[in-house]
């Protein structure tokens, strides 16, 4: 029998993964440790060891990752990487289907709709970045599907900005409170092909909260976070188009040296606010970002603009100011509140619109995914830490790092858009938010 050849040789860290004889292994670790690399191999494993036979179903191993596109851009590649041509009898790219001479099926998923996975017996799943997934893709959908075979799963990831408490659960079920389930926390530098300088130059570049969570995969770095209550699974949904019922309102934080960044927000007549385009773009002139603005908007009527005061302020070479390069562009344009205590009241007030109400069952904001550098901001805006005791009792602020789109969402919820279209929920969520 010829030896079959596979171009992967796991470092000492990936060795411990593949040896051991846990039916569900979860991973936390640090970017590049190599856990999409470890992940693929395994299910190159499980699925050359289960051959199609007579008296059972067509095997099948999963690979689900957070987004069709994740699968399809890094594990479809890394797949194809590793797993030898003469094993494979055919290959769908479409399908993202590979059938395997033995009769197992491979097949790639992503999670965004985890309702959408239902149906077919697993042997083995991978569940890539479980972190930002939704909790019930795995309990009420992947789950079930392995009962049958009595499968494997295989959860890799970094923790998301919220600390992914469903991820940290089931890490947590690995350290001992479960016989099926083992788990291991792995750092970036625990990759021996990660040079160690490249490590420690990004530890003095980045803030510290970030640099645990990034590179040492630290479940607890969400304390601290001004939005502590956002979380992925729940408030992210798939690209939104408003409706012409919906109040559509644009917020702006102009900057030359820092990005300039924009929001366009739907306010449904259900008393929701939908994120759904965002702009994000560094050193450009005022006039240039608002003609780019304008284009992003595209043909949807945008009820007003609202952009940060310090807009107002002359130059004095010119006399013009930034706010009226932005009224060329975009109409009708006014600038946020800027009264004292404004920036705390406004994240109050945003953090109020993640707040899941027990009654529905739902928060009042959601963002469409696509917004990835807003998803980036809010899982890195975190209140200043005083580096001294300071006697008198000072009240926490927000770290200028990581704020401009935050800037924005704060903006526009101090204008009340939601007083723009007068509808009993609209009535009822101003006196539930206090107004």
């Amino acid at each position: 029998m010829a030896v079959l050849e596979i171009p992967y040789s796991p470092h000492p860290k990936q060795a411990q993964v593949h040896s051991s004889p846990a039916r569900f292994k979860v991973i936390a670790a640090g970017r590049r440790f190599g856990k999409t690399v470890l992940a693929v191999n395994e299910l190159i494993k499980h699925a050359v060891s289960n051959p199609a036979t007579k008296d059972k179903l067509t095997p099948r191993s999963w690979y689900v990752c957070d987004t069709y596109t994740h699968a399809e851009m890094i594990a479809w590649r890394e797949i194809q990487r590793f797993l030898p041509p003469e094993l494979i009898k055919r290959k769908l790219n479409k399908s993202l289907l590979i059938e395997l001479k033995n009769g197992h099926l491979i097949e790639l998923k992503g999670a965004e709709e985890p309702d959408r996975l239902r149906g077919v017996g697993l042997c083995f799943v991978v569940l890539d970045e479980f972190g930002f997934m939704r909790p019930e893709a795995w309990t009420d959908v992947i789950r079930p599907m392995l009962l049958d075979t009595q499968g494997g799963a295989l959860f890799i990831g970094t923790p998301s900005a919220d600390g992914s408490p469903h991820f940290h659960d089931l890490f947590k079920l690995g350290q001992g409170a479960d016989s099926d389930y083992s788990s291991w926390l792995f750092y970036t530098r625990d990759n021996p092909h990660i040079p160690a300088s490249e490590v420690d130059k990004a530890k003095k570049e980045l803030s510290p909260d970030v640099f645990r969570r990034e590179f040492e995969a630290d479940f607890s770095v969400a304390h601290g976070l001004v939005y502590d209550n956002f979380r992925y699974s729940i408030h992210c949904i798939p690209d939104y188009t408003p409706s012409p019922n919906d109040v559509i309102v644009g917020s702006i934080d102009p900057g030359l040296r820092n990005p300039t960044a924009a929001l366009l927000a739907a306010w449904t007549p259900e008393n929701e606010c939908i994120l759904f385009k965002e702009y994000y773009q560094k050193e450009k002139l005022a006039d240039d970002n608002a003609r780019e603005i304008k284009k992003l908007v595209g043909h949807e009527k945008v009820a007003y603009w609202v952009i940060d005061r310090a807009s107002l302020k002359r130059d004095p070479s010119s006399g013009f100011t930034v706010f009226n390069n932005y009224l060329e562009h975009l109409k009708p344009l006014v600038t946020a509140p800027n009264d004292k205590g404004s920036v705390l009241l406004g994240i109050n007030e945003v953090k109020k619109l993640f707040h899941v109400d027990p009654r529905v069952n739902r928060p009042r904001i959601f963002i469409s995914r696509s917004l990835t550098h807003f998803v980036w901001e809010i899982g890195r805006y975190t209140w200043y830490k005083y580096a001294r005791h300071v006697e008198r009792n000072e009240k926490e602020e927000p770290r200028k790092l990581n704020d401009h789109l935050m800037d924005c969402i704060r903006n526009m919820v101090l204008t009340k858009p939601w007083l723009r279209r007068r509808f009993p929920a609209f009535s009822h969520w101003n006196n539930q938010s206090g107004y």
